[in-house]
């Protein structure tokens, strides 16, 4: 991890991770049925943990796996629950480009759920070329790689609790 900086303490995220659980339980509060939250695996797992962790409503979490294949998208693993009738919530740890959140939207979308809204906990607006924002976001952030906290570094330092970059 040579030249790697910190970019945010764990107590700044864990910091973010509570100031979205409040937003989500404001919004979501009337709502009978369990919040569904989506995690797509495997950067968003930490994000998830601990916001189910704050969270004081009733939620059911499930997880699928996206991998690219030839300038498109294939499913490796797809949720278990039924999403019909529900809110689905997808759990993201942050929003780049947005194409593969794109195609899991309409993926969501086609099971017939109430709603489906996302959550990130980090959003970089400035490397996206869809119109896709996310509708709770903890904070924006510039152009920059990313990685702890769930986020890999060639399939490292997912376990880091804080968010770390490469300064230039």
């Amino acid at each position: 991890m040579r030249g790697a900086t910190l970019f945010l303490s764990e107590k700044e995220v864990q910091h973010l991770v509570k100031k979205l659980a409040k937003e989500i339980e404001q919004h979501y509060q009337n709502t009978k049925e369990p919040l569904l939250l989506v995690c797509p695996l495997k950067g968003s797992l930490f994000f998830l943990a601990d916001l189910v962790r704050y969270l004081k409503i009733p939620v059911q979490p499930d997880f699928i796996s996206i991998e690219s294949q030839q300038g498109g998208f294939h499913i490796l693993k797809d949720i278990q629950l039924p999403l019909q009738g529900h809110h689905v919530l997808i759990v993201k740890e942050v929003v780049n480009e947005g194409r593969k959140l794109l195609f899991l939207k309409k993926h969501l979308e086609a099971g017939s759920p109430q709603s489906v809204k996302i959550v990130a906990l980090l959003d970089k607006p400035s490397g996206r070329y869809l119109e896709l924002t996310p509708d709770f976001s903890g904070q924006a952030i510039d152009d920059r790689y990313i990685f702890g906290y769930g986020m890999d570094l060639n399939e490292k330092h997912r376990g880091l609790r804080g968010i770390f970059h490469f300064t230039q």
